[in-house]
C-alpha cells in the first residue's frame, strides 16, 4: 500500500504566550480582540477559558464549536 498527500494541512505556529501571540498580530485584529474582551468581562454570563491539551478533547471541543456555530444561520453556511 502507498500513501500520497493531497493536500498539505495550513498551520498557523503559535508563540509560547498570550502576550507574544498580542504582539505578533497587526494593531487592528489586538484592538479587535481586546474589545470582544472588555465585553465578555462587562456581561453578565459567566464565562470560563481553558486550554485542550488532549488531542481527543480537542476533537471533542472542535466538534462542539461547530455544532454552536451550525445555530447561527449565516455561519451554518461555513
Amino acid at each position: 500500500m502507498t500513501q500520497e498527500r493531497l493536500q498539505h494541512c495550513p498551520y498557523i505556529p503559535l508563540p509560547g504566550d498570550w502576550e507574544a501571540y498580542l504582539a505578533g498580530i497587526d494593531k487592528k485584529q489586538r484592538h479587535e480582540i481586546r474589545r470582544k474582551m472588555r465585553r465578555v468581562e462587562s456581561s453578565d454570563v459567566p464565562v470560563h477559558w481553558r486550554i485542550v491539551s488532549n488531542n481527543d478533547d480537542l476533537d471533542a471541543e472542535i466538534d462542539a464549536f461547530l455544532d454552536l456555530m451550525g445555530q447561527d444561520a449565516e455561519k451554518r453556511l461555513f
